[in-house]
C-alpha cells in the first residue's frame, strides 16, 4: 500500500510541474519563439537595441519590444508571428513621441474613471491599431479593462468583469 501511495504522489507531481513549466511557457512565451521575435524587430525595424519586452494577451498574443534606434529615439515594436507559415509575421513600429505614455494613459484613467485600484498599463494590439490596456478594480469592485489608441489616446471599448 505504501508503494502505491509513493507512486500516486510521485506521478502527481510530475503532472504538476509538466502542466507548470506548459502554462509558463505559455503565458510568457518560450524562449526560442522569444529569441525569434526578437531577431525579428532587428532584422525588419529600424530598432538597434532592445530594453524591455512585454507579453500580449489579446484575441491575438503579441510580444511588445521598447528600443531605440540609429539616433537614439525611442521605438516600440509590435510582434505578432502567423501561426500559419504562409503568412507574413505582423509587425508594427512606432516611434514613442508619436504616442501617449504611460503616464499621460494613467493621468487620464484616474481622471475620468472610477478607479478604486489601477493593476496595470501595456500596450497591445486590436486588430492593427496599437492600444494601451489598461487593467483596474472600479468603485463597484470589478476588474476592468478599458482600452485606448496609443496615437491619441481615444477610447476605444471597456469590459467589466464583476468580482464574485
Amino acid at each position: 500500500m505504501k508503494k502505491w501511495l509513493i507512486t500516486i504522489a510521485v506521478s502527481f507531481l510530475t503532472i504538476f510541474a509538466a502542466s507548470g513549466y506548459w502554462l509558463y511557457n505559455d503565458v510568457t512565451g518560450s524562449v526560442p519563439q522569444v529569441e525569434g521575435a526578437k531577431q525579428l524587430v532587428y532584422d525588419e525595424t529600424t530598432v538597434t537595441s532592445i530594453t524591455e519586452r512585454e507579453r500580449y494577451h489579446g484575441e491575438k498574443a503579441f510580444d511588445v519590444f521598447y528600443g531605440y534606434d540609429d539616433n537614439g529615439e525611442e521605438q516600440i515594436v509590435w510582434v505578432k508571428e502567423s501561426e500559419d507559415e504562409d503568412k507574413d509575421t505582423q509587425i508594427v513600429q512606432r516611434r514613442e513621441a508619436d504616442g501617449w505614455s504611460k503616464a499621460e494613459v494613467q493621468e487620464h484613467v484616474e481622471s475620468e474613471l472610477a478607479v478604486q485600484e489601477l493593476k496595470d498599463i501595456r500596450l497591445g494590439m486590436i486588430q492593427t491599431t496599437p492600444v494601451y490596456e489598461v487593467i483596474y478594480i472600479d468603485d463597484q469592485g470589478r476588474f476592468s479593462y478599458y482600452y485606448l489608441r496609443f496615437s491619441d489616446g481615444q477610447y476605444i471599448r471597456q469590459y467589466h468583469i464583476r468580482n464574485t
